[in-house]
């Protein structure tokens, strides 16, 4: 496995960019029709990386996961 170590590294892998429709997803707050998905879906994975490497542990529950308790970005 090659590390990637700088930004540069990274770009170059996506040369000459990311197209349109992987960028438009991007949100800096929930949005409500990402809260929606998120409410009603009985799987997540959380992600973590640390200096001992990346840990993912899944999780499943019906009927939901996740309940949000604010409405705050």
């Amino acid at each position: 496995m090659t590390i990637i170590r700088t930004i540069a590294e990274l770009e170059a892998l996506y040369a000459p960019a990311p197209v349109a429709a992987s960028t438009v997803k991007v949100a800096h707050a929930m949005t409500p029709q990402y809260r929606r998905l998120i409410e009603a879906s009985p799987f997540a994975a959380l992600a973590t990386v640390g200096p001992e490497g990346i840990d993912c542990s899944p999780a499943a529950t019906s009927p939901a996961l996740c309940v949000f308790t604010t409405t705050k970005p």
